[in-house]
């Protein structure tokens, strides 16, 4: 996830848009939870398609690995919930969001349980 998240002519503006997220997520605190809430469906549904999808864990995973804390500090109940969902997910689906939230299971211990559980389940 690390890499770049998309190509072809419209990348400057996939980056560009990206970037504005971040920011927005990293100065405006009221936002963050609607920033969550908008972004982390479109990892959770199979009917989003892949490329999509790609992009949006993309953007997860840099606000993961850029503001793990400010990320933890309020919305971890939201992130564990996103992991229940684990189980259902196609094995593309179910790789992003793992991938997307990597960042994050070293900050915090109770977050690590609960992808052991998605993993269990699946």
């Amino acid at each position: 996830l690390g890499g770049k998240a998309g190509g072809g002519g419209g990348e400057g503006m996939m980056a560009l848009g990206c970037e504005m997220v971040i920011k927005v997520f990293k100065r405006f605190v009221e936002r963050r939870g609607a920033i969550l809430s908008t972004l982390l469906p479109r990892v959770l549904s199979s009917d989003v398609r892949i490329k999509e999808a790609r992009v949006v864990a993309f953007i997860l995973w840099r606000i993961a690995k850029e503001h793990g804390s400010k990320l933890l500090s309020s919305h971890l109940a939201h992130l564990r919930d996103a992991l229940y969902e684990a189980p259902r997910l196609t094995p593309s689906h179910a790789d992003l969001l793992f991938g997307a939230l990597a960042p994050l299971f070293s900050l915090h211990p109770d977050l690590q349980e609960s992808l052991i559980i998605a993993l269990r389940k699946s």
